[in-house]
């Protein structure tokens, strides 16, 4: 059982996704059989780099169906030939369409349910609800600045993580007061957070603390975060430092954390200009055992961030790998690779999303939200319409997020041309 959310620090998502006890040559599911590989894989992207809650397995409760690979020629195509896919959601899961998706006055009262939907679970009691409804602020920052106000202030050290870090992304400056007391937070996170939003606002702040989390802190969550927001930056004399916080030795670390803070050292080098790095997080894309699989989920979301056009092959067969008892790739691992194709130009990976999308196990389902915004196709939009009324916060929020993305900067501009 794990502590309420309010009161339990907030820690990176994507860092914080410790694989199941598994066994090499057994399926992609844990030693149980059971599907839950991860405790939690990111969902947005602030957040799944900085922070999260532990919400539990996964566990859906059914049986995946297999999948078909991607099919990779997007608008410009890429030559790539592929197999058909072996499977998809069976059209009957499809939503009824209520509204109609092509009218300017549907898609405009859709974008505005969106906007209050992230308001009302910027209120929510849930910190990881409250956490991605800072982050969704990207969408919309006009609208929801006061939902990153009051996230600067709460009582949760990863919502005010994220938000720091929203700042610092969008560079609000009407935010910048609000932002300067956490210099002071008892959080390394949220110290980071704040030094990061200050320096891209123009404001003269002290960046030492970061090089002093990078090198010092016993936490490699803590270099992880302090290592992403470096390579955010974009200071080329940040990369010794990063060089050698790798070879830094931390005895009392875990193996898996190990891995999953060199590889967000390795993006932070590939941001800073260093493109041999690239091939460590590639390498992590071929996982031989089950405890290797959070490497590779932390490794396609990097890519698709990256929007690194090599490793779409190996994306595309990922989608569709098989272990050696015939199960798919964990769901997640899945939708995050249609992620990482949408952000690379790739949409086409809806079908993946449609066959979790109605998933008993909210985390799929709010994962399988977000790829509808990325891959921003019309018919997206009826499942996200369902996905807004759905019982769970975290898929609200997802969902509204999604369809502000998918939505663009005003009704409709983004789906189908973006």
């Amino acid at each position: 059982m794990y502590a309420d959310h309010n009161q339990t620090p907030m820690i990176p998502i994507t860092l914080a996704t410790r694989a199941m006890p598994g066994h090499a040559g057994r399926s992609w599911r844990d030693s149980d059989g059971q599907r839950g590989v991860f405790r939690r894989l990111a969902i947005c992207g602030l957040a799944a780099c900085m922070v999260g809650a532990p919400l539990g397995c996964s566990d859906s409760g059914s049986k995946p169906k297999p999948s078909g690979m991607m099919v990779t020629d997007s608008s410009g195509g890429d030559g790539t030939t592929t197999p058909p896919p072996a499977g998809k959601a069976e059209d009957s899961q499809k939503p009824v369409a209520t509204r109609d998706y092509t009218s300017p006055v549907v898609l405009s009262a859709m974008r505005e349910q969106a906007i209050e939907m992230v308001m009302a679970c910027g209120r929510s009691r849930d910190a990881s609800v409250r956490a991605n409804a800072a982050e969704a602020s990207l969408q919309a920052p006009s609208r929801l600045e006061p939902v990153l106000a009051a996230a600067l202030k709460d009582e949760n050290l990863g919502v005010r993580s994220v938000a720091a870090a929203v700042v610092g992304r969008l560079q609000i400056r009407s935010l910048v007061a609000a932002t300067w007391p956490l210099l002071s937070d008892s959080s390394p996170f949220v110290q980071s957070s704040a030094i990061y939003a200050l320096r891209r606002c123009g404001e003269s702040v002290d960046p030492s603390p970061l090089s002093r989390f990078l090198l010092n802190d016993p936490s490699p969550k803590v270099r992880s975060h302090a290592a992403y927001l470096l390579g955010e930056l974009a200071e080329p004399s940040a990369a010794p430092m990063i060089r050698s916080a790798v070879k830094s030795a931390m005895p009392r670390a875990s193996e898996a954390d190990i891995r999953l803070m060199q590889l967000q050292f390795a993006e932070a080098l590939v941001k800073l200009g260093e493109e041999t790095q690239i091939e460590s997080i590639r390498a992590a894309l071929y996982p031989s055992r089950p405890e290797e699989l959070e490497a590779t989920a932390l490794a396609v979301q990097i890519i698709g961030m990256l929007k690194d056009q090599g490793s779409t092959n190996q994306l595309i067969y990922l989608s569709a790998k098989l272990d050696k008892a015939g199960n798919p790739m964990p769901a997640e691992i899945r939708l995050g690779v249609a992620t990482a194709l949408a952000r690379m130009g790739n949409r086409r990976g809806n079908f993946i999303a449609e066959e979790f999308w109605n998933d008993a196990n909210p985390v799929l389902r709010a994962q399988a939200a977000s790829v509808f915004g990325f891959t921003a196709q019309p018919d997206g939009l009826v499942y996200l319409d369902r996905l807004l009324t759905d019982p769970s916060e975290q898929v609200r929020v997802t969902a509204a997020a999604a369809v502000l993305r998918a939505l663009g900067s005003g009704s409709g501009s983004g789906v189908g041309g973006r």
